[in-house]
């Protein structure tokens, strides 16, 4: 991989870990200081690879109908 993209791959990591969401072409650009078309190829190989879950826990509802009844 080139090292301009990864750069901007890691920036675009930072900034959705930070915010919550990937930034924008134009955003990115100026973090990672790379060209407009660079940043798109970034943000496009992030949007196509599914995001992991950061752990492996979820939330079960604690709600009388989901109890089994003894």
């Amino acid at each position: 991989m080139l090292p301009a993209v990864q750069a901007a791959r890691e920036a675009a990591r930072r900034h959705r870990d930070r915010h919550g969401a990937l930034p924008t072409v134009r955003e990115l650009q100026s973090l990672a200081d790379v060209s407009r078309g660079t940043a798109g190829d970034a943000l496009k190989q992030l949007r196509d690879t599914p995001q992991q879950a950061a752990t492996g826990l979820h939330l079960v509802p604690d709600e009388p109908e989901t109890r089994t009844q003894q």
